[in-house]
């Protein structure tokens, strides 16, 4: 991303150590400048939570390099999961 490389993982780990997230899903996005960016997919543990991208992108600032915040942070109900439980780990224009 950026040319810069990093496992996902590492930046779900930050986001799902954040008490409003209950699972994420990191992956790459298209970018016109920059090749690809960084795009979090997160289902929260509830929808009280306001401004919650200003919120995760300060939490991930605070522990990861700046290439690796997600640029974006969608809510979603769920993620999709394989029948071990497992995060399925494509990008949601492949699923």
């Amino acid at each position: 991303m950026a040319g810069m490389k990093f496992f996902c993982e590492d930046v779900e780990r930050v986001l799902e150590a954040h008490p409003a997230v209950e699972c994420s899903l990191v992956y790459a996005r298209q970018h016109p400048r920059l090749g690809e960016i960084p795009v979090a997919d997160v289902v929260l543990t509830n929808d009280d939570h306001q401004d919650i991208a200003k919120q995760l992108s300060a939490h991930c600032r605070t522990q990861l390099a700046s290439y690796m915040v997600p640029r974006e942070f969608r809510r979603v109900d769920q993620l999709p999961l394989m029948a071990t439980g497992k995060v399925v780990r494509t990008r949601p224009s492949q699923r």
